[in-house]
C-alpha cells in the first residue's frame, strides 16, 4: 500500500516549519521568490497533493465556529476626488458587495487610493495595518489607467475595463450580450432604425461590446441603419443634428441627459422617436432600458475575492478571469419606447 506524503514530510525534508510549506504552495507574498518555487518544486518531487476531503473538514469546523468578522476588504477608490466615484452603477456594486460580504463574515471599508502623501508602499502597509486582505476595484475615472497598487499579500478584483495595470480578475456586465438583448426587444416594438449615441470614454470603459454588437447587427440586417454619433464631447446641438442627418426613429444611450435635451428639443419620446438607455440605474430618469445587475456583480466579485483570500491567491494573477453578468431589459411605467 503505497503511503500518502504529507504536508509535513515535504516541511521536514525541507527543514522548515509546515506553515511556511504552506505558505509557499499557496504563493504567499511573505515567502521569498525563490524559498517558495524551492518548496513547490520539492512537494512536486515527492509527490504531494492536497487533500480536498481535509480541507472541507476544515472549512466544516470553522463554519461550526460563533460567528464573527473573518476578515476585512477594502472599497479602493482611484477617483481625483475622495467621493467622485459616487455614481449610480458604482453604488450598486458596493451594495451588493457589502451585502454578500457579510454573510461571508468580512468587512468592507472604503479607501481613497489618491490620499495625499500616501505612496503605493505606505498604502499597502496601511492596509496591513488595518487587516485588509483583498481589495475590491471599482470601474476607473478613465479607460486605460495604470495604477501604482502593492499587491504584495493582497487578493485584488476590478470591475470593468477601465484598469489596463494591473491586470486583475474583472467583474462586468455582458455588454455585447446586452446590447443584442436591447435591440431585440426595441425591433419587437416594431422600431426598424435604432441609433446608437456613445461617449468615446464610455465605449471604451466596455471594451467596445455596445458598439460591436450594434454593428453586427446593422450588418447581419444588410446594412441601412444609422451612422452611430461617436464622439469625446457631444452635447445637445451634435445630438439633434445627427438626429436630423440619420434620422431613428429610436435612439440608444448610455447618456441620460440625452433624454432631457430631446424634450428640450420638442421631442417627447416614443412619440416621434423612442429612447432607451444602455444601462439604466436607480435614480436615473424614468427610463426604458437595460438593468445591468450591477448588485449581483458586486455580489459575485466578494465571492470570487473571499475564494482567492482563503485559498491564499494574492497579487496579479497570470491568466485573468472575466465573470460576466447579464443584463434585463427593463420598461417603465411611462415608456419612452
Amino acid at each position: 500500500m503505497t503511503t500518502r506524503t504529507l504536508l509535513k514530510d515535504v516541511a521536514l525534508r525541507a527543514g522548515v516549519h509546515q506553515a511556511t510549506v504552506s505558505r509557499a504552495l499557496r504563493d504567499d507574498a511573505r515567502i521569498r521568490p525563490e524559498v517558495r518555487e524551492r518548496l513547490r518544486r520539492l512537494a512536486r518531487e515527492m509527490g504531494y497533493a492536497p487533500d480536498p476531503h481535509l480541507r472541507a473538514l476544515a472549512k466544516y469546523r470553522a463554519a461550526r465556529q460563533p460567528a464573527g468578522l473573518r476578515g476585512r476588504m477594502a472599497w479602493l477608490t482611484n477617483f481625483p476626488r475622495r467621493d467622485g466615484w459616487r455614481r449610480h452603477e458604482k453604488l450598486e456594486y458596493l451594495a451588493g458587495a457589502r451585502r454578500r460580504a457579510a454573510t461571508l463574515g468580512y468587512d468592507i471599508e472604503t479607501i481613497w487610493a489618491r490620499e495625499p502623501g500616501v505612496t503605493p508602499g505606505r498604502l499597502n502597509r496601511i492596509l496591513r495595518a488595518r487587516g485588509v486582505g483583498g481589495l475590491l476595484l471599482p470601474p476607473q475615472p478613465e479607460a486605460g489607467t495604470r495604477l501604482e497598487l502593492d499587491l504584495a499579500g493582497l487578493a485584488a478584483v476590478s470591475f470593468g475595463h477601465g484598469l489596463a495595470e494591473p491586470r486583475l480578475h474583472v467583474v462586468h456586465s455582458n455588454h455585447y450580450r446586452s446590447m443584442q438583448t436591447l435591440l431585440g426587444r426595441l425591433a419587437g416594438l416594431g422600431y426598424r432604425r435604432p441609433g446608437l449615441a456613445l461617449t468615446t470614454l464610455t465605449s471604451h470603459n466596455v471594451n467596445g461590446g455596445w458598439l460591436a454588437a450594434y454593428l453586427h447587427a446593422a450588418h447581419e440586417l444588410g446594412g441601412g441603419w444609422p451612422a452611430p454619433l461617436l464622439g469625446d464631447a457631444w452635447g445637445p446641438r451634435e445630438l439633434l443634428a445627427w438626429k436630423r442627418r440619420e434620422k431613428p426613429d429610436v435612439i440608444v444611450s448610455e447618456r441620460e441627459e440625452a433624454l432631457a435635451w430631446l424634450r428640450e428639443a420638442g421631442v417627447r419620446p416614443p412619440r416621434g422617436c423612442g429612447f432607451a438607455l444602455t444601462a439604466r440605474h436607480p435614480g436615473q430618469p424614468d427610463c426604458s432600458g437595460m438593468d445591468e445587475n450591477s448588485e449581483l456583480a458586486g455580489s459575485a466579485a466578494v465571492d470570487l475575492l473571499a475564494g482567492m483570500i482563503e485559498r491564499g491567491e494574492t497579487g496579479a494573477p497570470a491568466s485573468p478571469l472575466d465573470i460576466l453578468i447579464e443584463a434585463r431589459w427593463r420598461e417603465t411605467e411611462n415608456p419612452t419606447v
